[in-house]
């Protein structure tokens, strides 16, 4: 009985370990087509070391193009995760907005075999933190701070 019992608790531990190692890829893409130097490109995925995850940020500073690359551990990037997984499709889908002009921000989760979910949206702004879509502000306000990257809709 004692056997089983520490069979199943292992067995258990196993499996919630299995569920946070599915994601290991984010990506951050902010555009403004209407605005020159606007665009932002921020990867985060993991490194060869397991406890390490690697940020490469494309971004203008004015007219220059900025390229950096940070590292940050693996509690940083579940921080990350753990706020992806409180946006809600149906929040996304009730605060969904249409216009001509404005900046698209799209999120991207993903593992390493390419399964993907991503949220992409119109419009969306800091002063939004009250709509809907507020965990997806927030899981862009939280990307762009741990890579350093400042962006004016949202920080």
């Amino acid at each position: 009985m004692k056997t089983l019992i520490i069979f199943l608790i292992t067995s258990l531990s196993f499996s919630v370990n299995a569920q946070n190692d599915k994601i290991d890829f984010i990506e951050f893409e902010y555009s403004c087509p209407h605005i020159v130097f606007s665009g932002v490109e921020i990867s985060i995925y993991q490194t060869l070391n397991i406890d390490e995850y690697e940020i490469k940020a494309k971004y203008y500073n004015r007219t220059k193009q900025v390229e950096k690359q940070l590292y940050i551990k693996s509690a940083e990037f579940n921080k990350l995760i753990k706020q992806f997984r409180k946006i809600k499709n149906v929040d996304i889908i009730n605060s969904y907005e249409s216009g001509l002009d404005g900046a698209t921000t799209s999120v991207k989760v993903s593992s390493s075999f390419n399964n993907s979910i991503e949220y992409s949206i119109w419009g969306l702004h800091k002063s939004q933190t009250k709509s809907k879509s507020k965990e997806l502000l927030k899981m862009i306000q939280l990307i762009l701070n741990i890579s350093n990257v400042k962006i004016d809709d949202f920080n």
